[in-house]
């Protein structure tokens, strides 16, 4: 028998056998094109969810450096006002209270026995992270004198370069003349504490 006649009398089975055999590539193809197209999107919703990420932490590595750069900058400040401003009691007390004796006398005011009493900041269970502890002491001034020249004080008390702090006040009229008022005005300034200033069991922590 022949190849060609044999091709004749098998060439549907071979036909078949043909067909199988494609749709059984197009049925692989299909299914590798699918798990590819699945893997694609897959891919690109991982892409997009750690883009997200990024960005969430580069946004708070930003914040983070504008928080480190603030605080550092806070505490430059705070160290220039503590060197140059406040300074400590035994370094500027004195003047403190030359200066605000100049400043009544200056507006002719008279001042009777003023109080005073002082604060530590921050306070001893909280000073942790601070480079520097306070004294604020407290002062209240009794005076009497023309509402004109009390107001003008006030004014200079707020300018003053001793670095005073106008708290509260406190209005009543003076029996000693109708051009005159009494008014308590309370008032603070910041030293610098030193060991020396705090209680011996304190000093020692």
């Amino acid at each position: 028998m022949s190849l060609e006649v044999l091709i004749r009398r098998k060439l549907g089975l071979l036909l078949a056998v043909a067909a199988g055999l494609a749709a059984l590539n197009l049925a692989v193809y299909l299914m590798a094109v699918s798990r590819l197209d699945h893997y694609a999107r897959s891919t690109r919703q991982q892409v997009e969810s750690n883009r997200l990420e990024l960005k969430t932490l580069e946004d708070k590595e930003r914040t983070l450096t504008l928080s480190v750069h603030r605080v550092s900058n806070d505490r430059k400040v705070m160290d220039e006002l503590a060197g140059r401003v406040f300074r400590t009691r035994p370094q500027r007390f004195v003047d403190l209270q030359t200066g605000l004796k100049s400043l009544i006398d200056a507006h002719q005011l008279q001042l009777d026995n003023y109080s005073y009493g002082y604060e530590f900041i921050p306070s001893p269970d909280k000073k942790e992270g601070w480079s520097h502890r306070y004294i604020r002491v407290r002062m209240t001034l009794p005076l009497t004198g023309p509402y004109q020249e009390i107001k003008a004080l006030i004014q200079a008390l707020q300018e003053s370069p001793l670095f005073f702090t106008v708290d509260a006040l406190s209005l009543s009229s003076s029996p000693q003349s109708a051009g005159t008022i009494r008014v308590n005005v309370a008032i603070s300034t910041y030293f610098v504490a030193t060991p020396e200033d705090f209680p011996p069991k304190e000093a020692k922590s």
